[in-house]
């Protein structure tokens, strides 16, 4: 079987490239990282009992407005969903690193724990823009429970995007997939995941506001931190 450039010429223009960086065999080696997995995965089991109390409703949230009030409206189920979600951050950043989907130009030469340690904290700093944007950007017109409800949803979504791309990650490295291929998928994920996440959220700011001040609330709260995150690590300085 001839390679795929040479049945099909000119293909090496729209296939991905070779991902760029350090050795990430480096990831399986390096004791740090692994005690840094192996104390998420007692973390998580710990706090079992938190995660299946609150994962049925965060699903239902993604599916329909009334699963993000039925969270707002208990104490324990908003509390388990933020302490899950506060938890998930770091193997989030995890799986940013390790498949260099974030990966900065002014990183490629970082070992393994220093780009980890980095895209954790370019990920905080764009956690704490929401957080600012979104508390400047309060109006008085807006129902104050619909707004801190539209806010909060993040976290909903932040955990379920999380979820998928961890059991998406497993399958593919069963299936013997490559780094390329894990990286486009994910990608992928969060592009839809990030897209109904969007159309809920507008859902529920349509409940005080119309649909047009909606929109520019994802424009403010939503695209623009994004877009900053995303040239932050494409535009080279």
């Amino acid at each position: 079987m001839r390679p795929v450039e040479e049945a099909f010429p000119g293909s090496e223009n729209v296939l991905p490239a070779p991902l760029s960086g350090a050795d990430w065999s480096a990831w399986a080696e390096s004791p740090w990282l692994s005690l840094l997995i192996v104390l998420c995965v007692i973390t998580g089991i710990v706090l079992m009992k938190n995660f299946l109390n609150v994962l049925p409703e965060v699903v239902l949230s993604m599916g329909r407005v009334r699963g993000s009030q039925d969270i707002e409206g208990s104490l324990r189920l908003s509390r388990d969903r933020n302490l899950t979600a506060l938890l998930l951050v770091i193997p989030f950043t995890m799986l940013l690193s390790r498949f260099r989907i974030y990966d900065p130009a002014w990183m490629a030469d970082f070992t393994p724990e220093m780009h980890l340690l980095w895209t954790f904290l370019c990920f905080v700093g764009y956690l704490l823009l929401r957080w600012i944007l979104a508390g400047w950007l309060r109006s008085r017109l807006i129902d104050s429970d619909v707004y801190t409800m539209a806010r909060r949803f993040a976290w909903s979504a932040f955990i379920l995007l999380t979820l998928l791309l961890l059991a998406l990650t497993g399958i593919l490295r069963l299936c013997g997939a490559s780094d390329e291929a894990v990286h486009w998928l994910l990608v992928d994920v969060m592009a839809v995941v990030f897209f109904v996440f969007c159309f809920r959220k507008s859902q529920i700011f349509n409940l005080s506001c119309a649909p047009f001040t909606s929109f520019l609330y994802l424009c403010a709260l939503e695209f623009l931190p994004l877009a900053l995150l995303i040239a932050s690590a494409t535009v080279e300085i």
